[in-house]
């Protein structure tokens, strides 16, 4: 049985946040908009990921380290930390990036990604946004925009030039 994600009452309304989950001692690395969103949407996963496709879901997948964990020590807790509160995406994807670079040689850390996870909804082209979205999703908008994605990644670039 999987167990639950409980988000304590004073991280309920966090918005634009950095976090690690926690899984007993082990961890995965998250930036969100909406932290209960995305607590719910890795619920929906670890769910996904026990109840359906464990055999068939690829290892590449975003979660699939931390899934296969959670299947394999059903008797562990979940804990929510709160790296980073901001409303600046671009501070976020910083932060989560820097956190990821330093978890990246922690056997405790179970995220399959060396970069935080950016939707492809960023670079679709203005037609999409002006003409097809409005017809599937309404006026929604996906709210880490170009701009700061690509000043994220000449941040994450300028890192390693000498």
């Amino acid at each position: 049985m999987t167990p639950k994600i409980t988000i304590p009452d004073n991280l309920k309304e966090v918005k634009g946040c950095v976090f690690k989950l926690y899984y007993g001692n082990h961890y995965i690395v998250l930036m969100c908009n909406l932290l209960v969103r995305q607590i719910e949407s890795i619920a929906g996963d670890i769910n996904r990921f026990e109840n359906k496709v464990k055999s068939s879901m690829s290892a590449e997948r975003l979660y699939w380290n931390f899934c296969w964990y959670i299947s394999n020590h059903p008797n562990e807790e979940f804990k929510i930390d709160i790296l980073l509160q901001s409303e600046s995406p671009y501070q976020l994807l910083k932060r989560c990036q820097i956190e990821i670079d330093e978890s990246l040689a922690d056997e405790l850390c179970l995220n399959n990604n060396i970069i935080p996870f950016l939707s492809r909804r960023i670079q679709t082209p203005k037609y999409f946004w002006d003409k097809v979205v409005p017809k599937i999703y309404g006026e929604y908008k996906y709210w880490i925009n170009r701009g700061h994605y690509l000043n994220f990644r000449k941040w994450q670039y300028s890192r390693y030039v000498i």
